[in-house]
C-alpha cells in the first residue's frame, strides 16, 4: 500500500526517495486529487507498495540495522 504524506512530514524525503508513495500538499482539495489519481491506477498502487516493502527491507531489516549498530560501536571504541 503506498504512503501518502504532506511535505511537512518528516518522512516525506524517504517517500520521495523510495518511490513508495506520494507527497501532496496538505490542503484537502490537493490531497483528494492526489489520492484519487493514485487509487484510479491499480498498477501504480502495486508498484509503489512493492517499492515501499523493498525499501524497508533493505534499509530497516534487523540484519541491516544490526550491522549498522555494530559498525557504530566499533567506531566509538576505536576512538578511545
Amino acid at each position: 500500500c503506498p504512503v501518502v504524506v504532506t511535505p511537512g512530514v518528516g518522512a516525506a524525503d524517504i517517500v520521495r526517495e523510495s518511490a513508495a508513495g506520494a507527497v501532496f500538499e496538505g490542503e484537502p482539495a490537493a490531497l483528494a486529487r492526489g489520492i484519487s489519481s493514485l487509487v484510479s491506477d491499480p498498477v501504480v498502487l502495486e508498484t509503489m507498495g512493492r517499492k515501499g516493502r523493498d525499501f524497508v527491507r533493505q534499509r530497516y531489516s534487523w540484519e541491516t540495522v544490526s550491522v549498522q549498530m555494530e559498525e557504530a560501536y566499533k567506531r566509538v571504541v576505536a576512538r578511545r
